[in-house]
């Protein structure tokens, strides 16, 4: 009996799994194996899209970042300008600044090697106060006012003090990096304005013939125009972004201030 049912067993042995074969352990871990290769999968076609984004959004951000930095530039150079030009009040009343201790003394006797820090960049110091050149003073005023060629000499006080005044204004607020007298992008132009009685635009007649008894005219206009640098990048960027847009042009910064006063 005993050796019939031990038979009985052996015979269904092979039929029934071992639970510690690795057949059965393959079958297991295949499921697993499987989740881990798509979770894989998945993860990198997410690091692709995330790549793929950030490339089309970084050039946006630093157009932004650019931008904010360039208007910012554009806001800091207009505050000074506007700051310079109101100096005809101190002119006007020949008041002495701290720019020079001895100021209304060398205005007075044109003393040039004291006015030419004061009036030109180191740069463009001897173009500025020569008679010809691009950047001298006499063919700026000139381009500027035509029919009035005037050298810095037989400028009146109170506008040639106006000029120093404005001139160091603004390179104090914005550096002294930037260059004058001349046109170029970073440069600054002060010139002084002609009276209303001595001077008209082209086509336009005098609103003035004659100056009020007693009645003395000062007047200063600036001209800024901004450095190019972080406009390039920021054209660049646009560029890279749209091909076929297109660039943008510095703005100049142009304000002028004038009043009368009594002798």
């Amino acid at each position: 009996m005993f050796s019939k049912l031990r038979q009985l067993i052996e015979s269904h042995s092979d039929s029934v799994p071992n639970p510690f074969s690795n057949e059965l352990h393959n079958k297991a871990r295949a499921p697993r194996d499987a989740n881990r290769l798509n979770s894989s999968d998945m993860n990198q076609r997410q690091s692709g899209a995330a790549l793929i984004e950030l490339a089309i959004a970084l050039p946006v951000l630093l157009i932004l970042l650019f931008f904010v930095m360039y208007v910012s530039h554009l806001m800091s150079a207009r505050a000074a300008v506007s700051t310079a030009v109101n100096s005809v009040r101190i002119a006007a009343t020949r008041a002495n600044l701290p720019i020079s201790p001895t100021l209304a003394r060398d205005v007075a006797d044109f003393n040039k090697d004291r006015l030419q820090p004061l009036l030109a960049s180191k740069e463009l110091r001897e173009e500025a106060f020569s008679s010809d050149g691009a950047n001298s003073y006499k063919q700026l005023y000139q381009s500027q006012y035509p029919g009035i060629s005037k050298e810095l000499s037989d400028l009146e006080r109170e506008d040639l003090m106006a000029m120093i005044y404005a001139i160091n204004l603004v390179r104090q607020s914005l550096g002294t990096h930037v260059k004058t007298p001349c046109k170029d992008p970073g440069c600054l132009l002060c010139l002084p304005v002609p009276a209303p009685w001595t001077y008209a635009p082209p086509g336009q007649a005098k609103t003035i013939t004659t100056p009020p008894p007693g009645v003395r005219f000062v007047g200063v206009t600036c001209e800024y125009r901004p450095d190019i640098n972080i406009l390039s990048v920021l054209n660049s960027l646009i560029q890279f972004v749209n091909p076929n847009s297109e660039e943008l042009s510095g703005p100049v910064i142009r304000l002028q201030r004038s009043m009368v006063f009594n002798n």
